[in-house]
């Protein structure tokens, strides 16, 4: 069968197309449709309702049908929903019978966005898992805290002391492989965690030892994250969606351990410190 990857250029599907490509058949869906590192790709475009049937009519799906798909959402759609159902009725219709979707440990199947999408995977008998990380570690190296820990020595959020699990895209997107490929359906989400409970605080001093230079954390408002997001030209609804999970995990909303990681792989999730000691050249 083909395992067919909507976002496989995000942090979690590049990690994942990296785990499925030695011994599995994998479509990948792309707006430019070209292939990627040997990887058949076919044209896709959420905000082009004309290519949701791209995948079914590839030359590698009449091969190997899709079977199932792994479902990443535009990160700036506050309404993604509206696109997703759209595409799972599509790939239903051709024969997939397992989805995993990527959601967020902010939004389960009582939430708007990806959380209706969750609720309609869960009522309509498909097989399904959806996956729901807390804070990416690849924050800190690919997104907006890169950028000031490299230049100004610093991390600036609204979290204050609230203490999070962060977790790296590698092992989100272990627990996808195992979602996608295990013989048992999962039906059931998996709040992906990493190991500790750090503050912000703790994780700036992790790289001020890491890094040997001083890291500071900034605290500022959930307004303030606001205005900071809006800058670099993100739309407002979004950035409000992002500085609220701040502002919850900053009460202690998202302060919880699990064992899902190692349950799923077998192993223990990467720590921060791991982490920062393994993309040093990031902040360089």
């Amino acid at each position: 069968m083909t395992i067919l990857i909507i976002g496989s250029s995000g942090k979690t599907g590049r990690r994942l197309v990296s785990l499925l490509k030695p011994s599995h058949e994998i479509l990948i869906a792309s707006r430019s449709g070209a292939d990627v590192d040997g990887c058949p790709a076919v044209k896709f475009d959420w905000t082009d309702p004309d290519t949701y049937a791209n995948p079914y009519s590839h030359p590698q799906a009449h091969k190997r049908p899709i079977k199932s798909m792994y479902l990443v959402a535009q990160p700036s759609n506050m309404r993604p929903f509206e696109d997703m159902k759209p595409v799972i009725d599509t790939a239903r219709a051709h024969g997939v019978k397992r989805f995993v979707l990527m959601s967020s440990i902010r939004e389960d199947q009582t939430t708007p966005g990806t959380g209706q999408v969750h609720a309609y995977l869960e009522e309509i008998g498909v097989e399904w898992a959806v996956l729901r990380p807390t804070w990416f570690m690849e924050n800190f190296s690919e997104l907006h805290h890169a950028r000031t820990i490299k230049d100004e020595s610093s991390i600036v959020t609204a979290f204050g002391d609230g203490k999070i699990s962060f977790v790296s895209a590698e092992d989100i997107a272990a627990v996808a492989y195992r979602a996608l490929n295990d013989e048992k359906p999962p039906n059931r989400d998996f709040v992906v965690l990493g190991p500790e409970l750090l503050t912000h605080d703790e994780a700036a001093a992790l790289f001020t030892e890491i890094l040997g230079r001083q890291i500071q954390h900034i605290r500022i408002s959930e307004e303030q994250v606001i205005q900071g997001f809006m800058k670099f030209g993100m739309k407002e609804a979004y950035a409000r969606r992002l500085a609220e999970g701040e502002a919850r995990a900053s009460r202690g909303e998202f302060a919880i351990l699990n064992e899902v990681v190692a349950q799923m792989t077998g192993r223990p999730p990467l720590t921060l410190r791991q982490f920062i000691e393994k993309n040093k050249k990031a902040w360089q």
